[in-house]
């Protein structure tokens, strides 16, 4: 597991073959580094909406 977090979740089968998957280290190392990125954006995205505000709230005081 690669954090406490739950940032999404992947479901996967084999229904076709209905044989286990097998080895899933390299998915669940995809899986992680997905995580990591969808919470890099959602911070870059929070710190742009902070910075606009505070662009908005410098305007109205100094315009």
């Amino acid at each position: 597991m690669c954090g406490r977090a739950v940032s999404g979740v992947l479901y996967g089968d084999n229904a076709v073959s209905r044989r286990p998957i097998g080895d899933l280290r390299g998915l669940e190392i995809f899986v992680c580094q997905a995580g990591i990125a969808l919470e890099n954006a959602l911070r870059q995205r929070r710190l742009e909406s902070m910075s606009a505000g505070d662009a908005r709230r410098a305007t109205v005081r100094h315009g």
